[in-house]
């Protein structure tokens, strides 16, 4: 049986939002900046849903 990957627990920091959103808005790809969005909010609830589970 293959070996379990390590997982990351990785959250931006200080002004990285800020910087990761910048820098996506001066994509020419129009859906970089809300596909991105959309990843952190729903990675956030993810992290939320699991921390609930945990604490029971």
């Amino acid at each position: 049986m293959p070996a379990q990957a390590r997982s990351r627990d990785r959250r931006l920091v200080d002004d990285e939002e800020e910087k990761l959103l910048s820098t996506c808005a001066e994509s020419r790809n129009a859906w970089l900046r809300p596909v991105v969005i959309f990843a952190m909010e729903t990675a956030m609830r993810a992290g939320e849903m699991l921390e609930k589970w945990e604490l029971r």
